[in-house]
């Protein structure tokens, strides 16, 4: 993915969970913690091949690259977001 598309792909998706969990109206310095994190992580797991990477690791080479292909991985890429939605709740908001 080219990385403006990418960029703003992030950015959009951050200014949605943002609004839409209400962390955007927390105490501002908070808000623009969460906000960098949401932002940075998304953009790194979109622009990288760092979910491959991750299931390669783990033994998962056979399932990403097998007759599950690409849908393994996106659903994998989206467990990741939905982890990291969690850990921003539970630890920073």
């Amino acid at each position: 993915m080219n990385a403006g598309i990418c960029a703003v792909h992030a950015a959009i998706w951050t200014l949605s969970v943002g609004l839409f969990t209400g962390w955007f109206f927390l105490q501002s310095d908070k808000a623009s913690l969460i906000g960098l994190i949401l932002y940075v992580t998304h953009f790194y797991q979109d622009k990288t091949n760092v979910i491959a990477y991750w299931m390669d690791i783990v033994g998962q080479y056979r399932f990403r690259t097998g007759p599950c292909s690409p849908w393994a991985i996106i659903v994998v890429d989206q467990v990741w977001h939905i982890v990291t939605l969690w850990a921003i709740w539970r630890f920073v908001a």
